[in-house]
């Protein structure tokens, strides 16, 4: 009895040793899998961070368009008002009066669009602003003389709505880059930008608020809650 038992006794010593290694090292297996399966996680994130940063910014439309017509309506409005001006402060005859309201109507169809001048016996095409238009290049189309239709002339927008486009079109492509820029940081370049954002948080959070009691007097409050007089 005693002649088996050391020998079962150096396998089960053995065994265990050897199952405390196997499972160290399914540990460290297990480990590595969850490091690279994080792994896997953030560079898929950027990748397609990175594939819908520039889809957006090769979708957003060209701004050359909209660009060109809100110097035209700049160029048109000024000219108009600078017509309008030049008339007389006080109106005795028809044709003078007519300028005016053609003017005015012009400058109207600029700020708010050319449906400002519904009923009023004008369109587009005999309002002053549509001669200027011409001027610069723009066509009437669907002119026909044997039905007596004028025909229409483009409009891409009024003043305000052009400078809104565009304004949103800057809006979009600044918000891309960004998302572009943050997704192309290496390591290093993200551990700076963390280390940045919480400096202007730990800033900000130890900025006080200035406070006013009802006599008069200041103090400053602080997020920790300390309260500092204030004293002139």
């Amino acid at each position: 009895m005693t002649k088996t038992t050391a020998p079962v006794d150096d396998v089960l010593t053995k065994l265990q040793a050897e199952l405390a290694e196997t499972e160290t090292r399914r540990n460290r297996a297990e480990q590595e899998v969850a490091a690279c399966l994080a792994r896997i996680n953030v560079l898929t994130g950027r990748l397609t961070a990175i594939h819908a940063a520039t889809a957006a910014i090769a979708n957003l439309s060209p701004t050359a368009p909209d660009q060109e017509w809100l110097d035209h309506l700049n160029a048109w409005r000024n000219t108009l008002c600078e017509e309008l001006r030049a008339l007389p402060a006080t109106i005795r005859d028809a044709h003078t009066l007519g300028l005016k309201t053609n003017l005015v109507l012009s400058i109207r169809a600029i700020d708010l669009g050319p449906d400002v001048a519904n009923g009023t016996g004008y369109d587009l095409t005999t309002l002053r602003l549509g001669a200027l238009m011409i001027e610069s290049g723009y066509e009437v189309l669907g002119a026909d003389r044997d039905r007596h239709y004028a025909g229409k002339l483009p409009w891409h927008g009024s003043l305000p709505k052009v400078e809104r486009r565009l304004a949103d079109w800057r809006k979009q492509r600044a918000e891309a880059e960004a998302r572009l820029a943050e997704a192309v940081l290496d390591e290093a370049g993200r551990e700076r930008r963390v280390a940045e954002r919480k400096s202007q948080i730990d800033a900000l959070n130890a900025t006080p608020v200035r406070k006013t009691r009802g006599d008069g007097s200041q103090y400053d409050r602080y997020p920790d809650g300390r309260r500092v007089e204030v004293t002139n």
